[in-house]
């Protein structure tokens, strides 16, 4: 996590150099829109997947296809909620933002369940690479897009490209193949219903 937050903030020294405020502003009010909307929603299946004793490779598939159908769910409604958001705060800029911004919980959606298979196993140096790679990707997108067009576009091209670097390496990292399955859903629902309110409260906080 130090690693990550060091090229965060190397990131955001440069950044402050070559865009205004305004863009940083814009894209703010964007992204937080949508990481309320992904943490209130945030079934958090990965702990249900650690905590089990002997998880097969069904208990994972149905995981992961839980999880990209939250993705798609999420997507449509933030791309949704882009002319009203945009109508309140009076910036025409949150619609098309929103669209593009839409994509992200489809992404991670989609990432390899596989990777909780690692994180059983404290495997955190693999699962370090796979952070620390996306967040690099997305560092090494938005700063030259930054300095050559000196726009907000920047930013959001930086977080949806560090979403598509998280979604491939985690197939690279881990050899499991996912595929979409809904048996046992009902008992991950049952745990997801008691993580819905942990993500309501963490959200207020």
């Amino acid at each position: 996590k130090t690693a990550v937050r060091l090229i965060g903030i190397a990131s955001i020294l440069i950044l402050v150099r070559v865009l205004d405020p305004d863009d940083f502003g814009i894209v703010a009010l964007a992204f937080v829109t949508v990481s309320i909307l992904e943490n209130v929603t945030e079934p958090l299946l990965q702990p249900y997947l650690i905590r089990a004793e002997r998880p097969d490779d069904a208990v994972f598939d149905c995981a992961w296809t839980l999880g990209v159908l939250r993705g798609i769910a999420i997507g449509i409604l933030i791309a949704a909620s882009g002319p009203v958001i945009s109508a309140v705060m009076d910036e025409p800029r949150l619609v098309p933002l929103m669209a593009v911004f839409a994509v992200t919980p489809v992404l991670q959606g989609l990432e390899n369940v596989g990777m909780v298979a690692h994180m059983r196993s404290l495997r955190y140096d693999v699962v370090l690479v796979w952070r620390l790679s996306s967040k690099i990707v997305g560092t090494l997108t938005t700063i030259p897009l930054a300095i050559i067009f000196a726009s907000y576009w920047a930013l959001a091209a930086g977080i949806v490209a560090g979403r598509v670097a998280s979604l491939v390496i985690s197939y690279w990292l881990s050899d499991y193949r996912p595929r979409p399955r809904l048996s046992g859903a009902g008992e991950m629902v049952h745990f997801a219903k008691w993580m819905f309110g942990y993500g309501i409260l963490d959200t207020i906080e």
